[in-house]
């Protein structure tokens, strides 16, 4: 039940009054633009569709209107990058029991709707 309660709260804060025709779509302001948070050599982002893994555990697509989303989860976590028609970053939005909201990207951003998940498959055997 406080798990949640929590997750209700974190989607109450980030969004806003839906847009007209919108209703399920959560408006986000995002902390910082694609640029700044993925510009430093620290960062782990990918800002092209194309260097994105095929393979690995925890990790899926799906397609989210005029986006496609490239997904990564964790325990209590979930990480979704969203790419445009021409294979680019877009907005990368978190959710999670520390933090919940868009960490990048236009501000405001609309969540698009989202197809299913597609995982990606296992990476092959690396060997011993």
């Amino acid at each position: 039940m406080l798990r949640r309660t929590f997750w209700l709260a974190a989607l109450a804060a980030c969004s806003s009054s839906p847009s007209a025709g919108a209703p399920d779509r959560a408006t986000l302001a995002c902390a910082q633009t694609i640029d700044a948070a993925c510009g430093t050599a620290a960062s782990s982002c990918v800002r092209k569709w194309a260097d994105l893994p095929r393979c690995g555990r925890m990790l899926g697509t799906r397609p989210c209107g005029a986006y496609m989303a490239f997904v990564t989860s964790g325990v209590d976590t979930s990480s979704t990058s969203y790419y445009d028609a021409s294979g680019s970053l877009v907005a990368i939005v978190d959710f999670g029991l520390v933090r919940a909201g868009c960490v990048a990207g236009p501000s405001p951003f609309v969540e698009p709707s989202c197809g299913e998940l597609t995982p990606l498959p296992a990476c092959a055997d690396a060997g011993p």
